[in-house]
């Protein structure tokens, strides 16, 4: 469910990006999205502590996972754009350059980052490590309320001139008079708009070789965000698992953000073969993430085993292993995800030059990733002999995690074949009159 979860909240990205950007403003996808989310989240509450008697799947219970994929879907992605949005109206309100502009957009990613570590790390300190989760969903319940209000009241001090209307779609633009154009071309406005919307998603056929080589990728990573956790569980709290939680968070922003920093100051003749360094360096990763999960796994089981964890006569609350030994793997899946996601975003933007079709980059990109939960779950699902009612007993989730090395090491020789042909790509027209310029200024 948890893969179900994650992976329709990734895919929804797209589908609220679209409607956003062409059907109804940022603020009104925000409001309803957030609205949604806390809907779920009280569905859910009920569901887990006031359970209807003989309801095996919970009558709340799906019906939640849907609200709460749809509010994550509408709700983070498209408030940071929405934010950024109004900063951006109101510096260039003020006459401020694009540099100065560029540049608090960039102060405000960090404090986004930031916020986002604050809240991560507070978690554990107000809830403990063994929280009451009726006290943990009434508190969730209860902030995102008071948010959604201070939302709301804070409305009237947006500027309206960014979320008024959707902006008009090329579509609508390319058959905005059919009289003209049927005269010019001869064609009706019926095919004029199917012509128009296929020359519209043409620019990002180049992408699709590049993203097949990500669905093994997001299935490592739907992985580490189900059962590196459930690995912790009964093994010996020498830290708390929202600890190795936090440095995968601190890692995984730090590497996207030097990522960011190390690839936008290459010069473009050279960004691709960078780029493409840097998602090999986040696939081969990958490898090293799950052959050391695999290590630890079956460290895991042998200690299991060795003290009788399992024997009905022993009842052993604490598996005597140190949870410290799962921080190689967070800290590795961290490294990759940062690295691999920016790498993909970076690469959307230097191989999709229309205008139009960049806004949706980073919604693509994370809906290629989110199928990497559903193919997580179909695989536990066939592979269902490999595991039982819990990870200690009766499951074998190193073999899960060994068929996870081998699969991303063949993914990564997939990844070296497709990219070739992007590292091997004719020079552009751009490419060409880059060149020539800085010859001239070596010239001059």
């Amino acid at each position: 469910m948890v893969n179900v979860l994650e992976g329709l909240s990734s895919v929804l990205v797209l589908a609220m990006t679209y409607i956003s950007e062409n059907h109804v403003s940022r603020l009104k996808v925000i409001l309803c999205s957030t609205a949604a989310y806390i809907i779920g989240m009280v569905m859910l509450c009920i569901s887990a502590f006031h359970p209807i008697p003989g309801d095996k799947t919970g009558m709340y219970f799906v019906p939640a996972v849907l609200l709460i994929s749809v509010g994550k879907s509408g709700g983070v992605p498209i408030l940071e754009g929405f934010l950024v949005d109004q900063l951006t109206a109101h510096e260039r309100r003020l006459g401020e350059d694009e540099g100065r502009v560029n540049a608090r957009e960039t102060v405000w990613s960090l404090w986004w980052i930031t916020a986002s570590l604050v809240c991560a790390l507070s978690t554990p300190w107000i809830f403990g490590s063994n929280p009451d989760w009726l006290v943990v969903f009434i508190c969730s319940i209860s902030v995102m309320v008071i948010g959604y209000l201070l939302f709301l009241c804070c409305i009237p001090l947006y500027h309206r001139s960014v979320d008024d209307a959707a902006a008009t779609t090329d579509l609508e633009i390319a058959c905005s008079n059919p009289k003209e154009h049927t005269i010019n071309n001869g064609l009706s406005p019926a095919v004029c708009a199917g012509r128009s919307l296929v020359e519209q998603w043409k620019p990002l056929s180049v992408m699709i070789p590049m993203w097949t080589t990500f669905l093994v990728f997001g299935l490592v990573l739907s992985t580490g965000d189900t059962f590196f956790t459930e690995q912790g569980n009964n093994m010996d709290p020498t830290v708390s698992i929202y600890v190795l939680i936090m440095i995968r968070k601190i890692i995984r922003f730090a590497s996207s953000f030097f990522t960011t920093l190390l690839l936008k100051c290459i010069p473009k003749r050279l960004k691709t073969q960078r780029i493409i360094v840097g998602i090999w360096t986040a696939m081969v990763l990958s490898i090293f993430c799950c052959s050391v999960a695999w290590r630890v796994e079956i460290r895991r089981l042998r200690a299991i085993t060795e003290y009788g964890f399992c024997a009905i006569e022993v009842d052993y609350d604490i598996i005597p292993m140190s949870i410290m030994r799962l921080a190689p793997q967070f800290c590795l899946l961290a490294l990759m995800e940062g690295i691999g996601r920016k790498g993909l975003d970076l690469f959307f933007e230097a191989q999709v030059s229309d205008v139009p079709m960049g806004k949706y980059g980073s919604a693509l990109n994370e809906a290629v990733i989110g199928f990497g939960s559903f193919l997580n779950a179909v695989l536990v699902y066939g592979l269902k002999s490999w595991f039982g009612d819990t990870l200690n007993c009766s499951s074998r989730l190193d073999n899960y995690y060994q068929m996870l090395m081998i699969m991303s090491f063949v993914n990564l020789c997939y990844y070296w074949f497709v990219s070739s042909f992007y590292w091997n790509k004719k020079k552009t027209k751009d490419d060409v009159d880059e060149e020539e310029e800085i010859v001239v200024l070596l010239v001059v």
